[in-house]
């Protein structure tokens, strides 16, 4: 049955909804059945390509298949990586804590660790996009997500705004948080990092992962 006018806007709004809340409630379940510390990456890997398919056009992606696929394939890598931010996060956070001292080179220490984790949060805004859109090597995937969040810093700025503000709207009405926080983010990131995606030329050792037509 096709529809035509308002009737087509309203279906397209219903069916988009019920899409996101579905795979909020995949990405949930998938990363609880990794018992959260071993669930989350491989979750949330896949729940970023399912968003990029949308994001494509390709409507007719089998979401639970390829989100099962796309969750055993990158489970181990999508973990090393996790650990390898882990660490990092980790890092940055005890040596910025430990430098606290007035002495005037402590002052220089703290700034110049403040302005790493700025660099930090940006390869964690892009980091998901970047898997998701290329096939890398595992150490490859932090230097690239950086390198496009420092060429389109605009792009960096609408993630961080538009988060705030789904986190607002989120925290007005809690109940559609179970639903639709991690989709509604996760789409969001995934829009904005395909712009930049799109905008950027050849970057070697890169390599666009392939859009399916189906998952039959």
């Amino acid at each position: 049955m096709e529809f035509n006018g308002l009737m087509a806007g309203f279906y397209r709004i219903s069916l988009l909804i019920s899409r996101m809340a579905y795979v909020n409630i995949l990405w949930l379940a998938f990363t609880l059945a990794g018992l959260v510390v071993f669930g989350f990456m491989p979750a949330t890997v896949a729940m970023f390509s399912v968003v990029r398919q949308w994001i494509h056009k390709n409507a007719d992606v089998e979401v639970f298949r390829f989100f099962w696929k796309t969750y055993k394939t990158e489970f181990l890598k999508s973990n090393a990586l996790g650990a390898v931010l882990l660490v990092i996060g980790t890092l940055l956070y005890v040596n910025f804590q430990l430098v606290q001292a007035p002495a005037w080179w402590m002052m220089m220490l703290r700034y110049a660790f403040l302005v790493l984790s700025v660099f930090f949060a940006m390869i964690l805004l892009f980091i998901f996009p970047t898997y998701a859109h290329f096939e890398l090597k595992l150490v490859h995937y932090i230097r690239t997500a950086l390198l496009v969040a420092m060429s389109y810093p605009h792009y960096v700025f609408a993630m961080g705004v538009g988060i705030y503000g789904l986190q607002e709207l989120m925290l007005f009405a809690p109940g559609f948080i179970p639903f639709f926080a991690a989709s509604c983010v996760g789409y969001l990131v995934m829009w904005l990092a395909d712009k930049a995606f799109k905008k950027l030329r050849y970057m070697p050792g890169t390599r666009v992962r392939s859009t399916p037509v189906s998952n039959g």
